[in-house]
């Protein structure tokens, strides 16, 4: 075989088939239907799912208004910019290890989803505080009053249904001081 041939040969291997080329419609796609049309496989089951630990900081018992929690990605990457402030503590499965069913994760997503607007609310907050006392104009109007009230309002609600002290204005302006960008 001559150094022509063996180029030859090795090019092939990366020369494109149909079947590697274009992907085959299925029966559910054709006829301008969707992938999201697409039906399970008749035995297809979910897979079981199970109650994480709790996360650091999360017991009620212990937990301060303002206590920061640490979001670790799942690759591990970690940085100020995953640090929030929380407004109230992080929810907590009821059995960790144990088996979720669909009650127990719709009660933890609802649980979830206010811990995360409370976080986000408390961040306004401190941002607006930040902004206004370096005397930014673009945060010195009346719609930025009216975002400030509604925010710090919205967590009052928040705290007194759960029990909680609200933190003092020099408490909160030293977390605004406090504040790293995003």
């Amino acid at each position: 075989m001559n150094k022509a041939d063996r180029l030859k040969k090795q090019l092939s291997r990366y020369e494109a088939t149909p079947e590697k080329e274009v992907r085959q419609k299925d029966a559910s796609t054709e006829d301008g239907g969707s992938i999201w049309d697409a039906k399970l496989p008749e035995d297809w089951t979910p897979p079981v799912r199970y109650q994480s630990e709790h996360e650091p900081g999360s017991d009620p018992a212990t937990f301060k208004v303002g206590d920061i929690y640490i979001d670790v990605r799942a690759g591990g990457s970690y940085g100020p910019a995953h640090e929030k402030r929380q407004a109230i503590p992080h929810p907590r499965y009821p059995e960790p290890g144990a088996v979720i069913t669909p009650e127990i994760s719709e009660a933890y997503g609802s649980e979830e989803m206010v811990w995360a607007e409370a976080c986000r609310t408390l961040d306004n907050l401190l941002f607006l505080t930040q902004h206004r006392a370096a005397k930014n104009p673009y945060f010195l109007d009346p719609n930025s009053d009216e975002w400030l009230a509604r925010s710090w309002n919205w967590l009052l609600g928040l705290w007194a249904a759960r029990g909680m002290t609200a933190p003092d204005r020099l408490t909160i302006e030293l977390w605004a001081r406090e504040r790293k960008a995003a």
